[in-house]
């Protein structure tokens, strides 16, 4: 039987993060973000630049959790220092995919798909930004300094134009996330 689970995360220089209970507060030159770990059965303590998450007696699915906590701090970490930036790729055979940027790049809206009328608004929460690339056609960059707000608004994008009813290995149009990374 493990007495405990332990994972230890260093915070860079020039990053501030406050803990407060389970709370997690990081901020950095890109902004600030957020995480409450409160729902967790762990401990998560600051000693200098250092985060300690320990988990005591873990069973099963318990004993990933340090790294897990760990893992969304680290995302947090380069979110406010680099920022995350998706890719999306327009594919289409016939009709030609419509995509206007509305509201101050913060809403997209999808025409033409699959010659249908209908128009589809998706709306990104905020801290994420949209534009249509200007070096290669049928691009779209999505940034933003969350990793779970830019790829969620990839996948709201991804979900609305899903084709539903047909051949899925003939009909290939959608929009596709190329690429994934940071800015």
């Amino acid at each position: 039987m493990v007495l405990k689970n332990v994972c230890t995360i260093t915070i860079p220089e020039g990053i501030k993060c406050e803990l407060v209970g389970k709370k997690v507060t990081i901020t950095g030159p890109r902004g600030t973000l957020f995480r409450d770990f409160v729902h967790t059965p762990c401990e998560l303590e600051m000693v200098g630049a250092e985060v300690i998450v320990t988990v005591w007696f873990p069973k099963g699915q318990q004993k990933s959790l340090p790294r897990t906590i760990t893992a969304h701090i680290q995302n947090l970490i380069t979110g406010v220092t680099k920022g995350y930036l998706y890719k999306m790729r327009l594919a289409y055979a016939h009709f030609p995919i419509s995509v206007n940027i509305v509201d101050n790049a913060s809403t997209i809206e999808i025409r033409n798909f699959l010659r249908e009328s209908e128009v589809r608004k998706i709306t990104a929460q905020p801290g994420v930004k949209i534009e249509i690339s200007k070096d290669i056609k049928d691009e779209l960059i999505i940034t933003g300094n969350d990793v779970e707000l830019v790829s969620m608004f990839c996948a709201q994008i991804h979900e609305s134009v899903k084709i539903r009813h047909k051949d899925l290995r003939k009909f290939l149009d959608g929009i596709y996330v190329s690429h994934r990374g940071t800015q």
